[in-house]
């Protein structure tokens, strides 16, 4: 078994590694769309993080949810063959779809942002110093919350919001892909 195929999380679906980072570079291109500038660095250390946050927070997701990561290399697959040659009428219309979805997307996805943002201002203020010093490998779990229930209240919005995303991305997906096909 390769490391793309390890399974990060057994869903169902199951999710693998190479779903995570598709899913990752999804979110990416989708986030760079709305914006109109790539802001997210993936590095292999945000994937390594990435996948480490996922397989964590996997089981809690909704089933559309986990079905949507767990598709992902089908869906950044399309995306990659169809962008390219969409009409510019198209396109607007998946930027403003995600525009609409990509503030609950961004919400889930902080908390690696934000841990390899650390990590790498961690690695450039190290610069100088002696190289047996190693930066942490990988994701540290961040401190436990103040307040629990506020915590499960956050990541259960996170999972609406999530849900949300899926079920909107999943038929527009569909419609497009139905009148790229003329059917």
């Amino acid at each position: 078994m390769s490391s793309s195929d390890q399974i990060l999380a057994y869903g169902p679906p199951p999710l693998t590694q190479y779903a995570a980072d598709c899913a990752l570079g999804m979110i990416d291109f989708m986030a760079a769309v709305v914006r109109g500038v790539d802001l997210i660095d993936v590095t292999e250390e945000m994937r390594q993080i990435w996948r480490n946050y996922l397989a964590q927070y996997y089981p809690m997701l909704a089933p559309p949810d986990r079905l949507w990561f767990a598709n992902a290399p089908a869906g950044l697959a399309q995306i990659n063959a169809t962008w390219p040659q969409m009409p510019p009428y198209a396109r607007e219309m998946w930027r403003q779809t995600w525009a609409v979805s990509l503030p609950a997307v961004l919400q889930f996805v902080e908390p690696v942002l934000q841990t390899a943002r650390q990590q790498q201002v961690w690695h450039l203020s190290h610069l100088d110093e002696v190289p047996q010093q190693n930066a942490p490998i990988g994701y540290s779990a961040p401190a436990p919350p103040a307040n629990p229930a506020a915590a499960v209240h956050q990541q259960q919005q996170i999972a609406d919001n999530l849900a949300a995303f899926n079920n909107r991305m999943s038929f527009l997906t569909t419609n497009l892909m139905r009148s790229m096909s003329g059917h």
